[in-house]
């Protein structure tokens, strides 16, 4: 009996220790918590001591083993809520404000915000404006060619090997008869892709000077000297697609080197026979384009071939310019005489247009024209004096012409002829072929052959029907030379090629070849109409500037047009 009701005492102790204890005791508010965590946890030991001696007092019941809550379940019953808690403590938790309904202080923020807006505004219309700060060169060939490029980290023994390489470039580029504005942003495109960025650039007729600091500060020059030219526009071609790879990042500095040796020493894309015959099919066909008969284009055929033999022949005496172009217009007008001379059914004047025309200095015209709205006004300077020095030789060589066949006893010849009607197709074919053979006469590579002739045309057409408007004659060939630029900027920009090789041979068939002549024999020969030959020579200078204003125009118009090459260079322009 004892055993029994000790055993019944100790299994009635075990269940009372085992009894749920109350929550409240077990997680008591915030301010007994932890003076109630020993206590607690001295509890929670003894209930384990007891749990593990049940074994050898007897198995606890299912019953209570199964209704018993876990240790988990203890904690999170009865546990108050942060709200509660609050309730309790006798404060309240903030609500939130509704949405779309402003606070006092954001209301007081957004005046601020619009008071200095407001004195923004006032400041910038009563303020005077800003100094304008330097910008880098970098930042110029955004809307280019070669606005992709980017600065790459360089170190100083990097440097120098670098700027030599794209002095090297200008020169060629000059050499091949690029412009100034081409020749500086080809040299910053490769400074910038190798690591330079801070440089200043110095162009004139003849030289180019590159300064740029050092990675201690100290300023380093170079400078290089074009001292020989060679109209190579194949070459040129080659030498800007050359910077775009540069510019782009697929060439490493080494391989540029002896790219661009390579290119320098390529030979050019046509013969010498082939750029001679081309020449004189030009001029035969440019007679034909200005009014000439049959006759007259065999007689202009070889005229212009003969000056070309002369032209080479005095070329490698290394007679000066000025006196090889004398020689070349003296020729080919004494020819022109001595033909109408004999009774042929030849028109003088159309020949010796069509043969000045191919004697003219285009392209250095227009790239002195270029050079000077760019800001280029030294190099200018030098390839006007250099052009205008060929037109005196050009002058000088007719008027002596002139001269010898009055002394020679040869009459005077008629130089006020009307030019035949050519039909529309046929004008539009001689235009072709003219504007085909003076690109191969410039060099122009295979493949911008027939881009240069439909560029041609477009102008033609476009000239045509201006002056089927009866607008000025004056202003003719400058709306048409306008039209061939816009073209070879397009054309350039597809084909990745400077404008200039398109747009030289585009553009030559409107030279007035034939107001030239008309004007140099009435001040030579025809003294009486002495002032009316001063205002025809200077319309037919007027009207040779005018066309080169037209071509960069056209250039200037559509450069923003087509400067973006995709998000790559858009990035780029937003450095």
């Amino acid at each position: 009996m004892a055993d029994k009701s000790s055993g019944k005492n100790a299994t009635d102790t075990t269940s009372a220790g085992k009894q749920r204890p109350d929550p409240d005791t077990l997680h008591p508010g915030p301010e007994a918590e932890s003076g109630q965590q020993p206590a607690l946890a001295a509890q929670e030991s003894a209930a384990s001591g007891q749990q593990s001696a049940a074994p050898d007092q007897g198995q606890e019941p299912p019953a209570l083993s199964e209704n018993r809550p876990s240790p988990a379940r203890l904690a999170g019953h009865g546990r108050p809520s942060p709200a509660q808690l609050a309730d309790q403590a006798g404060t309240t938790t903030p609500k939130r404000p509704a949405r779309g309904r402003p606070t006092p202080a954001r209301l007081a923020q957004s005046v601020r915000t619009a008071d200095a807006d407001a004195r923004r505004a006032v400041r910038k219309l009563v303020q005077g404006e800003l100094p304008r700060q330097p910008r880098s060169l970098v930042e110029n060939l955004a809307g280019g060619p070669y606005s992709q490029a980017r600065t790459r980290a360089v170190s100083d023994a990097d440097s120098r090997e670098t700027i030599d390489l794209a002095l090297r470039v200008a020169e060629g580029m000059f050499r091949f008869g690029g412009g100034a504005l081409d020749a500086e942003s080809s040299i910053v495109a490769i400074a910038a892709a190798y690591g330079l960025r801070d440089i200043e650039v110095d162009i004139t007729n003849q030289s180019v000077k590159v300064n740029y600091p050092d990675t201690s500060g100290e300023p380093v020059s170079m400078m290089r000297v074009v001292r020989s030219w060679s109209q190579n526009y194949g070459g040129l071609a080659r030498i800007h697609q050359f910077v775009r790879e540069i510019s782009e990042g697929k060439i490493s500095r080494d391989e540029a080197s002896q790219k661009l040796q390579t290119i320098m020493t390529s030979p050019k894309p046509f013969p010498k026979w082939i750029v001679i015959g081309a020449s004189a099919l030009a001029g035969a066909t440019l007679t034909g384009v200005t009014g000439g008969g049959f006759f007259s284009c065999m007689v202009a055929f070889f005229n212009t071939l003969m000056a070309q033999f002369l032209a080479r022949q005095l070329g490698r005496w290394r007679l000066p310019e000025f006196f090889t172009m004398a020689a070349c217009a003296m020729v080919i007008t004494l020819t022109a005489i001595a033909m109408y001379s004999t009774g042929l059914p030849v028109v003088t004047g159309f020949i010796v247009a069509g043969g000045i025309i191919l004697l003219l200095p285009t392209g250095r015209v227009i790239s002195a024209t270029q050079d000077a709205i760019n800001g280029f006004p030294v190099t200018a300077a030098g390839r006007f004096s250099s052009a205008f020095l060929v037109l005196s030789g050009l002058v000088s060589g007719i008027a002596l012409a002139v001269v010898t066949g009055a002394l020679l006893g040869i009459g005077r010849i008629d130089v006020t002829e009307e030019p035949l009607a050519v039909p529309p197709l046929l004008l539009g074919a001689l235009l072709v072929v003219a504007t085909s053979s003076l690109a191969v006469a410039e060099q122009t590579r295979p493949g911008y052959v027939l881009p240069t002739a439909v560029v041609g045309l477009a102008g033609l057409l476009v000239m045509n029907g201006y002056l089927a408007l009866g607008a000025s004659s004056v202003l003719g060939p400058a709306v048409g030379a306008t039209v061939v630029g816009i073209g070879a900027r397009l054309v350039g920009h597809w084909l990745h090629v400077p404008q200039l090789v398109i747009a030289v041979p585009g553009v030559t068939f409107l030279l007035p070849g034939l107001m030239l002549f008309r004007s140099l024999y009435g001040m030579t020969v025809e003294s009486i109409a002495s002032v009316e030959a001063f205002v025809g020579l200077f319309n037919a200078l007027t009207v040779t500037f005018s066309i080169a204003g037209g071509v960069v125009l056209g250039d200037t118009l559509v450069r923003p047009f087509t400067g973006a090459e995709g998000p790559e260079a858009k990035r780029n322009r937003r450095r």
